[in-house]
């Protein structure tokens, strides 16, 4: 075996699996890329067909052809990798001048969305007054610990809630990411407050068995210091009590909740996110619409329609179903491209499951 056609042959490897597994993130997982990791696969891609041909071919010149794709890749992922930890100075970020069209700055919680740069009030403040990226870090943590509150307590994101509260030290530093907190969270409003006491409290648990070496008698002087809550946290991470400072990895902080509050810490455990779970008839009744507009969506895609396809949507539905449908029904017809929606009490062609009740539903481009 020559060692070039073997270089060639592992570089289409990785570059075939990093494809793949590209597309199984977003085709099959459903997880949508942001625009920063589209340029990735814009260079990425072509490297599984250069070099494919150029090791079964056992020609070296394809390596030639790569080098562009590759360098560009890792150049961009250099930059991705640098913007979300926090390394990129402020007057790098691409807000509004290296790509106009979209604001790549702000992480989503769903892999990074990238959102329109007119609706962004990180772009319209313009590139002297950007945000440092620390804050957009902050507000990936937000987003996460809300949806892992969501998904604990069986809500999908489709299903609107009313409110999100974010307490804690320099909360209001997310102030310009309400919006995109909203919308990636699917909430009416995000408030901000600097009281964490009011929605939970932080637990000092000592660890007795790593501090039990360390301060012999002591140790049961701390534990019960702990118990009672006469403790303080140092921002370098640190805990003082009865006279001992504990290291990181010496306590746990547990934070505890009032009974029934979807509350969680954020890390640093210097703030915590409350989520209103309460699901009203309203909230409900949106969610119902956009869980219909998904699954019209799909149908769309599976009957290859085209995009600009006008539809006509008939629906069979429970009782328990129409109402919500019905008030969200021009909103749902918007969304699909409906020309008309009409409901019926024959079962249609396309059966499926809204609010768990069966429907069945039928889409027909329109004459």
């Amino acid at each position: 075996m020559k060692r070039g056609w073997a270089w060639l042959a592992a570089a289409w490897v990785v570059a075939f699996v990093a494809t793949l597994a590209a597309l199984f993130i977003g085709e099959v997982m459903g997880h949508t890329p942001c625009l920063l990791c589209w340029y990735q696969r814009i260079a990425m891609f072509p490297l599984a067909l250069i070099l494919g041909m150029a090791a079964y071919a056992d020609d070296r010149r394809g390596a030639a052809y790569a080098r562009p794709f590759a360098a560009a890749g890792a150049a961009i992922a250099g930059y991705h990798a640098a913007l979300m930890a926090g390394w990129v100075p402020s007057w790098w970020v691409p807000c509004g001048r290296v790509l106009p069209q979209y604001c790549p700055m702000v992480p989503s919680a769903r892999l990074g969305t990238a959102h329109p740069a007119s609706g962004c009030s990180t772009c319209a403040r313009g590139a002297t007054t950007t945000p440092r990226v620390k804050p957009s870090l902050r507000v990936r943590e937000v987003c996460s610990a809300a949806l892992s509150l969501r998904e604990a307590r069986n809500l999908r994101v489709r299903l609107p809630l009313a409110r999100l509260t974010v307490a804690g030290r320099d909360t209001a530093a997310l102030e310009g990411y309400r919006e995109l907190i909203a919308d990636e969270l699917n909430v009416k409003e995000v408030a901000f407050s600097d009281d964490l006491a009011a929605f939970g409290r932080f637990v000092l648990r000592p660890n007795g068995r790593v501090l039990g070496p360390k301060l012999g008698g002591d140790v049961q002087k701390v534990i019960k210091a702990a118990k009672d809550g006469q403790w303080t946290a140092a921002e370098d991470g640190t805990v003082a009590v009865a006279g001992h400072v504990l290291q990181p990895g010496e306590f746990e902080l547990a934070l505890t909740a009032p009974d029934g509050a979807a509350t969680a810490a954020l890390r640093g455990n210097d703030a915590v996110v409350n989520l209103d779970t309460e699901v009203t008839d309203e909230l409900r009744a949106e969610g119902v619409a956009r869980d219909l507009i998904r699954l019209v969506q799909q149908a769309r895609k599976d009957a290859d329609l085209a995009v600009t396809d006008r539809i006509s949507l008939v629906l069979q539905v429970p009782a328990a179903v129409l109402a919500a449908v019905e008030a969200h029904r021009a909103t749902v017809a918007d969304a699909v491209l409906a020309t008309e929606v009409r409901f019926s009490d024959v079962a249609q062609s396309v059966p499926a499951s809204l609010d768990e009740q069966p429907v069945t539903f039928t889409i027909a481009v329109a004459g």
